[in-house]
């Protein structure tokens, strides 16, 4: 049995477009990579040993079975998180708050140009800041909906 998330994550392995995903100078590539959701404890970890710029979480996903002609709709949580980086000059080479806005953007566009099911929406929650201490990780739940429906 595979895990149901490794559907999302393969197609945002081979979707997500380096184009986009920039630092502030629009022209440096982040470094990223794709998960499955953790705990929050550690991404700190992630950011400053691995040098990431951008980490993609894939939640559980919450799906029902329904009647009335939909025989199936779930639910994945794809959050992205990002952290403030500084060159060695202290000065601020990426925003998260702007790198999680590309990041979303890029979201849409990936789940746009390849859906699956009937109907799909990409609902954007508030941006939330978890405390390290020494570092501030921001991130943007969004929430991937999508129905199949019954013939």
């Amino acid at each position: 049995m595979t895990d149901p998330r490794s559907s999302i994550k393969t197609l945002l392995d081979a979707e997500l477009s380096s184009v986009d995903l920039t630092w502030d100078d629009d022209f440096t590539v982040l470094t990223w990579h794709v998960m499955y959701e953790p705990t929050i404890l550690g991404l700190d970890r992630f950011f400053l040993d691995k040098q990431l710029d951008l980490i993609f979480t894939i939640s559980d996903s919450v799906s029902t079975e329904t009647v009335l002609g939909v025989s199936h709709r779930g639910h994945y949580r794809v959050t992205p998180f990002a952290i403030d980086k500084y060159d060695v000059n202290a000065d601020k080479i990426i925003t998260a708050s702007l790198v999680l806005w590309k990041a979303v953007e890029e979201l849409r566009r990936v789940f746009k140009e390849n859906p699956w099911g009937s109907m799909r929406s990409l609902i954007e929650d508030k941006v939330e800041v978890h405390d390290f201490g020494d570092v501030q990780v921001w991130s943007k739940p969004c929430t991937v909906e999508y129905k199949t429906y019954s013939r």
